[in-house]
């Protein structure tokens, strides 16, 4: 993965229970799908794309087990990998 400057990406909250909210100024205008993935790399969930209301998208984690996940957004232009706690 190519890691960008990530302070443009914030997640809330962290630790999530039933929905990850992300809060980005990335990706303006560009398609962006999201991809969650365990400790090992494995995926977690399918890849969606981002449904965005202003900077900010919601991610449904509430069938994801309690554990740390990677959540990868990434578009044409750019990835980033930012860690999650799913409590």
């Amino acid at each position: 993965w190519e890691l960008n400057n990530q302070n443009n990406i914030l997640l809330s909250p962290n630790p999530a229970t039933n929905q990850l909210t992300i809060h980005t100024s990335s990706f303006q205008n560009e398609a962006v799908t999201v991809s969650i993935m365990n400790v090992l790399g494995q995926k977690a969930s399918p890849s969606i794309p981002l449904q965005r209301r202003g900077e900010d998208a919601v991610v449904d984690v509430s069938k994801l087990v309690a554990g740390m996940y990677f959540l990868q957004l990434k578009s044409e232009s750019m990835s980033f990998v930012k860690m999650f706690v799913k409590e």
